[in-house]
C-alpha cells in the first residue's frame, strides 16, 4: 500500500486501489455524500474540484504520475497520494 498522509485534525479514509489505473474510491465512512473532495497535482493545482458522491473517482483522463486527494467535513480533513499508472 502506497497511500501517505498529511493530517491536522484527520478523517478515517481509505483510498484503493493504489496505484491506479483508471479509476480509485474513497471509503469515508464518517464523511457525507456532500463532503468536497479536491484533486492536485504535484505542482498544487486543483484538476477536479467534486463532493464525495459515491466514493468513485474516474482518473482515467489523466497523465500517469502522483496525484493528492484531500476530503473535508466537519472542520477535519485528510489528504491522501495516489498513484496513477498507465494502464
Amino acid at each position: 500500500d502506497r497511500t501517505t498522509e498529511s493530517e491536522t485534525e484527520t478523517l478515517s479514509v481509505q483510498l484503493q486501489p493504489n496505484p491506479a489505473s483508471d479509476h480509485f474510491t474513497l471509503i469515508a465512512e464518517e464523511a457525507p455524500s456532500e463532503a468536497p473532495v479536491f484533486i492536485f497535482d504535484e505542482l498544487g493545482h486543483i484538476l477536479l474540484q467534486t463532493r464525495l458522491g459515491n466514493g468513485y473517482f474516474d482518473i482515467s483522463a489523466f497523465p500517469a504520475g502522483l496525484y493528492f486527494v484531500r476530503i473535508v467535513s466537519d472542520g477535519k480533513q485528510k489528504t491522501l497520494t495516489v498513484e496513477k499508472t498507465q494502464k
